[in-house]
């Protein structure tokens, strides 16, 4: 019996060591860019709706993926189906307001050595993607890269 509990810690601690293999914290980027402050962490799986201009009218966050590693893959969609982003992948939190609506961080993960945090501002029409930053981890090193995935092109309708 006490072999077996031994076991069951020793596993337990294992798999807890692998799960927080990657860093949480920012690496300082090359051109010392600051994400503004989170606010508020914005629950996509939990909160459905929110009201992102302050209009009184809620907006939908609608999911798309479960994601894996790096999170569940969502966009956000007015009530009439008009959509206000691309797909945006990753936790979310909302940060100070930006032209009335607030600015979306965004942080999402790629297997153990890498972690990719983004910055959302509303642009008239919809949410786009103004800082990408991709960290890896065993490199020591961050890249900032052009995000395309978030063009007013989007292939949804």
């Amino acid at each position: 019996m006490k072999r077996m509990i031994c076991g069951l810690l020793l596993t337990c601690g294992m798999l807890g060591a692998t799960e927080n293999q990657i860093p949480q914290h920012r690496i300082p980027p090359p051109d010392g860019f600051v994400f503004p402050a989170k606010d508020k962490e914005l629950d996509v799986y939990t909160i459905g709706r929110y009201d992102f201009d302050g209009d009184g009218i809620m907006e939908q966050i609608v999911i798309d993926s479960g994601g894996g590693t790096g999170s569940p893959i969502w966009h956000i969609r007015r009530l009439n189906g008009v959509d206000l982003s691309g797909d945006i992948q990753g936790r979310a939190w909302l940060a100070k307001t930006h032209n009335g609506f607030p600015q979306l961080i965004v942080e999402s993960q790629c297997g153990c050595e890498e972690r990719h945090f983004y910055l959302y501002q509303f642009d008239g029409e919809k949410y786009a993607c103004i800082r990408h930053e991709r960290h890896d981890y065993k490199e020591n090193r961050v890249f900032v890269e052009p995000d395309k995935s978030n063009s007013k092109s989007s292939n949804r309708r």
